[in-house]
């Protein structure tokens, strides 16, 4: 049975619904015809120039990514441009792009209670429900709040952290001595649910991209913030919804490879 476009959003549907994405959000079907047969599907968290070229490279017949390669419409598609190129790429190549960004954020089993269950919190909830027919649904929503099995300090868990998420680096806001628990965590940039977390009683919030002020207001209220940065967050999307997919894929009869993408790093450079 061949597998096509459609059916990769099936099954994306049927793990991360789509109706769980934001508003403002571009989930689906980016760029490529839905009923184009996939041998291999590409699974990564980023499209870039370079990501393209391993795809393209290891004959990926379409390549899911997590951030979507289109937000905004286009009004002109200019070849040398960064995006043109891409976008000349794919057309060339016969490559579909699929994005699962926010459906799969606030999924049952998605990305937010994948990095729950790295860092070791159990007893999960949603920092924020959705409305619509997932309201009453209180294993998904927006971001994640959980429990460590014991108190540890912030500096202790830090690390933990770090170690299990295989990391260069973490920052925090906190006294390092402080005892924590109680966690709100959000994968990618979680800055706008900061007063989320002041008001839901725990003791950290672990995400990425804390800006200064945030810091400010998180120190001056005697919290705690973990940032773990935006791509350490998220970059185990990769090979979590590639075992999902695998696991779909062999339970409806269909064949497709799933490649994983390894060519994807950290943007920045600490010194």
């Amino acid at each position: 049975m061949k597998t096509l476009v459609r059916d990769v959003l099936d099954a994306i549907d049927s793990i991360a619904p789509w109706d769980l994405a934001e508003s403002w959000d571009n989930s689906g079907l980016q760029v490529g015809d839905p009923y184009s047969v996939v041998h291999r599907l590409g699974v990564s968290l980023d499209i870039t120039p370079d990501i393209v070229d391993e795809a393209i490279s290891a004959k990926i017949d379409c390549l899911l990514t997590h951030h979507p390669f289109l937000f905004k419409p286009i009004k002109t598609i200019d070849f040398s441009s960064i995006e043109g190129s891409i976008v000349y790429k794919l057309a060339r190549s016969g490559l579909s792009i699929v994005s699962a960004h926010t459906n799969y954020d606030s999924a049952r089993n998605g990305l937010n209670d994948v990095l729950a269950e790295r860092i070791g919190l159990c007893d999960l909830a949603p920092m924020l429900g959705l409305k619509g027919r997932f309201e009453k649904d209180s294993s998904v929503g927006i971001g994640r709040i959980g429990l460590l099995p014991e108190e540890i300090t912030l500096s202790e868990f830090a690390m933990q952290v770090k170690t299990k998420l295989g990391l260069s680096h973490v920052r925090f806001v906190g006294q390092p001595e402080k005892k924590i628990r109680k966690i709100s965590i959000c994968t990618g940039s979680g800055g706008s649910l900061i007063n989320d977390f002041f008001e839901n009683g725990s003791d950290l919030y672990v995400s990425g991209d804390l800006k200064y002020h945030e810091a400010r207001d998180t120190e001056a209220r005697g919290k705690a913030f973990l940032d773990i940065g935006h791509f350490g967050s998220e970059i185990l999307m990769v090979e979590a919804l590639s075992k999902r997919l695998r696991e779909f894929f062999r339970d409806s009869g269909r064949k497709i490879e799933i490649i994983e993408m390894r060519s994807e790093k950290e943007p920045f450079v600490f010194l």
